[in-house]
C-alpha cells in the first residue's frame, strides 16, 4: 500500500534504527507505543467493517492505571499468577517518550489522528502476557457504553520477540463515509449505529527496532527498550 509505505518511510528518517539483538541479558523492558487511525475516506472500505450491540471485556490482560496510584492492576483469569506479578508493570509518565518526532508528525497531518501514545515497563520472557489497551474517545449508545479504541497487545520473547496485537476500532455509523454494507443480514432491517474494524497482526522484531503494524484503517508504531537493573 503506497499510503502505508510513505508513512513508514517518514518514521524511519525520523527515528533512526539500532538492531540489536534480543539475546540480551535484561529481562526488563520499555514499550513505548502509538496507535493512530486514518482519516482519508477512499481507505475505509464497507467491507471491512461489522455491526455490533456490545463491547466484550477485556480478560485475562494486564490493564496499566495512572502513576498516581501503588501498582497497577491486573486480570490473570486462568493464568499462572506466578509468572506474572502485578508490580512487574509500570505506566512511565510522558517525559519518558522517545517516539515524540513520530507523534508530533502524526499529529500535524491532516490524514491521520493519533488515538494512543503509551509507554511503560515490564519483563518479557517466552511466556506471552496480555496489556489491554484503552484509547480514543468513549460514547453510549442504547445504554452501552463504547471505547472507540479497545484490544490488547502481546508480547514475548524467543530469539527474537514476538509483537502480536489484536485491535477493535469502534466507530459510529455516522462517522464513516459510506453507506452500511449490503451484504449483512440485518434483523428486521435495521440499521446499524455502531461498526467495528478489526486489525490483528503479528510482527517479530529486535531491541531498539522501530516497528510499525500497518493496515487501511489503523497504525501501530512500538519499539521495545531494555533495562538495566540499575536503572530499572
Amino acid at each position: 500500500m503506497k499510503q502505508g509505505l510513505i508513512t513508514f518511510l517518514i518514521m524511519l528518517i525520523c527515528a533512526p534504527i539500532l538492531q540489536v539483538s534480543a539475546e540480551t541479558n535484561s529481562t526488563r523492558y520499555q514499550i513505548e507505543m502509538i496507535i493512530f487511525k486514518r482519516l482519508r475516506a477512499d481507505l475505509y472500505r464497507p467491507d471491512m467493517w461489522l455491526p455490533v450491540t456490545d463491547q466484550a471485556p477485556i480478560t485475562n490482560a494486564v490493564e496499566l492505571t495512572a502513576l498516581n496510584q501503588d501498582q497497577p492492576t491486573i486480570d490473570l483469569n486462568n493464568q499462572d499468577s506466578t509468572s506474572t506479578q502485578p508490580n512487574d508493570f509500570k505506566l512511565l509518565d510522558t517525559k519518558n517518550f522517545t517516539l515524540t518526532r513520530q507523534d508530533k508528525i502524526l499529529r500535524k497531518a491532516n490524514n491521520y489522528q493519533v488515538l494512543l501514545h503509551l509507554v511503560w515497563q515490564q519483563p518479557i520472557n517466552n511466556q506471552s502476557t496480555n496489556i489491554a489497551i484503552h484509547g480514543g474517545k468513549k460514547f453510549e449508545i442504547d445504554n452501552t457504553q463504547f471505547e472507540e479504541l479497545r484490544g490488547r497487545i502481546q508480547i514475548n520473547k524467543q530469539r527474537f520477540f514476538n509483537i502480536n496485537a489484536d485491535l477493535n476500532l469502534t466507530l459510529l455509523m455516522g462517522e464513516l463515509p459510506f453507506a452500511p454494507p449490503v451484504n449483512i443480514d440485518y434483523e428486521a432491517n435495521a440499521i446499524p449505529k455502531v461498526l467495528r474494524y478489526h486489525l490483528t497482526q503479528s510482527r517479530r522484531t529486535k531491541t531498539e527496532e522501530l516497528n510499525y503494524l500497518d493496515s487501511p484503517v489503523l497504525g501501530v508504531l512500538m519499539k521495545i527498550t531494555p533495562i538495566s537493573v540499575e536503572t530499572s
